[in-house]
């Protein structure tokens, strides 16, 4: 990390400070159109095509792919792979293919997630990608290409050059050396030197350039990046956006990224800003009327993408907000299956993806991992892994079901206290706290600047948050360190043998990847120290537009005299900003950070614990019965699967849903079924997912072990349990388990085991227990049933009983909507005096009577409950009138009055024994003037009902399916 220079800290306390700020926003080229042709399968990958217009053979690996219907409309977005002919070969996808579909090519690389594959049929064989095979990819590892951010500027004197430079690219094979080759290539820049790492490019034509770059490093393996280079006029079709708001930036180091919000006042049509698109806010900026940059950042200010808008058009207005956020945001919404990974300590090629050779797996392998072969990041953001951390390890199985940013947490939480975070320009760091470090490598890291009175601003202050007592009386850490070949466990904990008896919390670290017990000891009076600091944070707001980062590899400092404070503290700290929020005015081009500090402590050394060969509790989400057992990496579920078809017999007719089947039952010796004391085994993964109201069945072939062996299978829920406040209607996590149950289903769908479910400990988030079979049984399915109201059918009366309308049920697959149709010609017409109901889904009125009455009778014969209700009057001709809903009971519960065209809200069903066990809905529309036609939709929605988000199922001690 490059420091403050002197002459830098000169122009930055130099005054004024002045900026004007540019948007550039990427719109991708389209190179190629083509026809879907043939009869392509469901979800199939391989398409062919005929030729709409365009060049087939300049479509590129990693290029945009747009499926549009015949009317034009955007099906989906893909990935493009490779080509044979006229036969385009795409990523897995769920598309419902159609010979009318058109495929649209663009010169666009995006963040895409990337699936594994597991063939059952042959032999549970690993690939990527659905079908990459694996050869050596775990030896010889890709290199990481680093060229730096997006960039803009303007064609000022018919051209412009910008600075390339790719020297912090680096290797991370296990081998490979520090000499690299470069290759810089671009079809409309003119490469001063394409093989070196730092170089020029220069361009002659505004518009939008991508570069790309090639690293490959001494083991003959290669990664290429690529960025766009915005090149504008100042004036004219090319200039970049000017009118446009922007208040401030906001990054996080515990968050992890940064986002911002913007109003675009210039034209936004959606075919030239797409959604998601990529934005670039740059800036020229002057110190003192000097022009010059200052910092990493200076010139490009942010490098994001779009997350959501909001469109406002008023009397006065006419302009939309987009909130654009880092590379961070897409990462946290592209989804991602457990991942395990192993070492092995033999010389020869690994046989699967998930195993390392040579004991060669470290931290920083293990994500690289991750985010090459299951994402496309490394094509589209410069990534910075703690290559320097060589420590290894014999297994990761931390990267459990979540997504691509989620799935790292562990390298913070139980790994080498590497932090996740994206810096204002889309750089993705992985970077080691510098906090926890011991004191000599602390004290190598250099000072990025001596922050004096001449840098903050003086009428905001400083702002300096003390902690009065300790926080924690104990720290205690374990973890794994390889010594001399050997992986050894070690513990330590601070202050000492006992707590102290001052503080609350009890902190506890498991699963560390370390390299020495004098390491783990530092570490451990490290995170004491941390957690007792006097000081917990330092709030300062800097005078002008100073670069401020948040990397932890550089301190600021800060002296303040005793003096200064009414507190008569002196402040002599070191410290590492942690959020920092960069104030902006578009119009008076000013800039400035308000920034939150964690000051570095001193501290003393923790003690060494003891190890003991009876193990430990393992680590949730294994419940603490569960005897240690060898590693066994988790299988990935197996894709595609067919989903399953209703069970026939299913009581009380088909389920509301059936989840397609994750992986099946490793096969187990035979003995598993028939020795009852057999061993115990497991966990296995069988779902993750959202169990709403109703029924959920999750197909899984296993066989079930009664109480009668000795250890019979149990299951373990981990999730949110979700249970609608009585009140309000809205959702609240719940300790209750009553409101729903598990089954487990034989083949022909019969419940022959109910779950037993053992007391709720702590938040409830992990819930445990067994069946209720004596004797074993096959299995093909788990059922959750989470309650929903019982809500018998209904009548409706519309004008005097002048149409009838069929049963709803909220708990149908459809959630109750339906569209009356009320015309019997066909099209609307001025009078309408006898109505009949189609009993095809679902439900329009058509009426221009001057005094409708809807009424709906409910038996209610469970608990209270929420229903979602949604009106939609439309006016067919032009005209206002004035028109009213009352929803009410006998007693006077619920009184609505709207006065606009479209009205939704929230109804409760109370129960108060056989004196209230109806609930009846009067709906009216009164009309000033009978000769308009109006179309009226009515609407029941989904039941608010209690739900699990289960984040696993886990079965344990089960055997193969016979």
């Amino acid at each position: 990390m490059t420091v403050l220079s002197p002459a830098d800290l000169v122009a930055l306390r130099s005054h004024p400070h002045k900026s004007t700020f540019y948007m550039s926003i990427f719109k991708p080229e389209l190179v190629y159109t083509g026809q879907v042709a043939g009869t392509p399968a469901y979800g199939a990958r391989e398409i062919t095509v005929t030729d709409i217009s365009g060049d087939i053979a300049d479509i590129e690996e990693g290029f945009t792919v747009k499926v549009k219907d015949a009317d034009g409309n955007l099906v989906c977005k893909r990935r493009y792979r490779s080509r044979v002919g006229q036969i385009l070969k795409l990523d897995e996808n769920v598309v419902s293919w159609s010979v009318s579909y058109t495929i649209e090519v663009y010169r666009q690389y995006e963040l895409w997630t990337i699936f594994p594959y597991i063939d059952a049929a042959d032999d549970y064989r690993f690939y990527k990608d659905y079908d990459i095979a694996y050869s050596d990819q775990n030896i010889r590892i890709p290199p990481v290409a680093i060229a730096g951010s997006h960039r803009a500027g303007f064609l000022d004197g018919g051209s412009i050059t910008f600075d390339l430079d790719c020297s912090d690219s680096y290797p991370i094979a296990h081998g490979a050396s520090a000499t690299m080759t470069y290759l810089w290539s671009c079809d409309t820049g003119v490469i001063d030197s394409a093989t070196s790492e730092t170089t020029t490019i220069t361009f002659t034509a505004a518009g939008q350039h991508i570069v790309k770059l090639t690293v490959t490093d001494s083991m003959d393996s290669s990664q290429s990046t690529y960025r766009i280079f915005f090149v504008h006029t100042r004036t004219g079709a090319d200039s970049p956006h000017l009118n446009f708001t922007l208040e401030s930036i906001d990054c996080s180091w515990s968050s992890g990224g940064c986002t911002l919000s913007t109003i675009l006042k210039e034209a936004a049509n959606i075919e030239d800003i797409e959604d998601g698109a990529l934005v670039v806010i740059w800036s020229e900026n002057w110190y003192n009327n000097t022009k010059q940059n200052i910092g990493a950042f200076n010139e490009v200010r942010f490098v994001g993408y779009i997350l959501s808008e909001s469109i406002q058009r008023t009397v006065t207005a006419n302009e939309v907000s987009f909130d654009i956020g880092t590379i961070d945001a897409l990462m946290k919404n592209m989804r991602m299956f457990s991942l395990s990974l192993e070492a092995v300590p033999s010389g020869s090629l690994a046989v699967t993806w998930y195993q390392f050779p040579y004991n060669t797996l470290t931290v920083a392998r293990a994500v690289h991992h991750l985010w090459k072969w299951h994402s496309t990041l490394f094509e589209i953001a410069d990534v910075f892994l703690p290559t320097e951390n060589l420590y290894t390890m014999t297994a990761c199985d931390d990267m459990t079901d979540g997504n691509l940013f989620t799935l790292t947490d562990w390298v913070y939480e139980n790994g080498i206290f590497a932090k996740l975070y994206c810096d204002q320009v889309s750089g993705v760091h992985l970077d080691i706290d510098s906090l926890i470090l011991d004191d000599t490598t602390r004290d190598a890291l250099e000072t990025y600047f001596d922050i004096t009175t001449q840098d903050w601003r003086l009428e905001e202050g400083l702002r300096i948050d003390r902690n009065k007592d300790p926080k924690a009386a104990l720290v205690s850490a374990s973890g794994v360190a390889n010594i001399s070949g050997t992986f050894t466990p070690l513990i330590a904990q601070s202050p000492g043998v006992i707590p102290n008896n001052v503080g609350n919390d009890i902190i506890n670290v498991e699963r560390l990847v370390l390299y020495s017990q004098s390491q783990l000891n530092t570490l451990v009076g490290r995170l004491y120290a941390i957690a007792n600091s006097e000081i917990s944070e330092i709030g300062l707001s800097f005078v002008g537009d100073y670069p401020i980062t948040l990397s932890p590899k550089v301190w600021y400092t800060l002296t303040i005299p005793a003096s200064y404070t009414r507190r008569g503290i002196d402040i002599d700290v070191r410290m590492l900003c942690r959020e920092v929020t960069y104030r902006v005015s578009i119009t008076s081009g000013t800039i400035y950070p308000l920034c939150i500090f964690e000051v570095d402590v001193d501290s003393l050394d923790g003690i060494t614990v003891e190890y003991t060969e009876e193990p430990e509790t393992p680590y949730s989400p294994i419940p603490a019965y569960t005897p240690a057992i060898p590693y066994v990496p988790n299988i990935p579920p197996i894709y595609p699967i067919v989903p399953m078809q209703p069970y026939p017999n299913y009581p009380g007719g088909s389920p509301t849903t059936i989840v397609p089947s994750p992986a099946t039952i490793p096969a187990i010796s035979a003995l598993c079924r028939t020795n009852l004391a057999y061993s115990p085994n497991g966990p296995y993964f069988v779902y993750s997912g959202e169990a709403p109201g109703g029924s959920t069945i999750i197909p899984i072939s296993f066989f079930l072990r009664g109480t009668n062996y000795t250890n019979y299978t149990r299951y373990t829920l981990n999730g949110y349990f979700y249970d609608v406040d009585d009140d309000t209607g809205e959702y609240e996590i719940t300790t209750d388990d009553d409101f729903y149950e598990i089954y487990a289903l034989d083949a022909t769908g019969t419940r022959v085991a109910t779950g037993v479910k053992d007391p709720v400990v702590g938040s409830g988030y992990q819930r445990t227990g067994r069946f209720n079979v004596a004797a074993g049984v096959d299995i093909s399915a788990i059922e959750f049933v989470c309650e929903v109201p019982t809500l018998a059918s209904h009548a409706h009366t519309l004008n005097d009983n002048d149409g009838w309308y069929p049963a709803v049920y909220p708990y149908s697959t459809s959630f109750g909507e339906y569209t009356y149709i009320e015309n019997a010609d066909g099209g609307l017409v001025q009078q309408l005096d006898k109505l009949s109901c189609g009993v095809a889904n679902p439900p329009w009125i058509y009426s221009v009577n001057s005094n409708v009455t809807l009424s709906s009778v409910w038996n209610l014969t469970k608990y209270p409950a929420w229903f979602n209700w949604v009106t939609i009057l439309q006016n067919s001709e032009e005209g206002l009138v004035s028109h009213y809903m009352e929803a009410k009971t006998p007693w006077g519960l619920v009184v609505i009055t709207n006065d606009t065209d479209q009205f939704s809200t929230k109804i409760k069903y109370p129960s108060h024994g056989s004196l209230y066990d109806k609930w009846q809905l009067r709906y009216r529309v009164y009309f000033t003037n009978i000769n308009e036609a109006w179309v009226t939709q009515f609407s029941w929605l989904t039941p608010i009902v209690p739900k699990i988000t289960i984040d696993s199922l886990l079965l344990w001690n089960v055997c193969s399916h016979s």
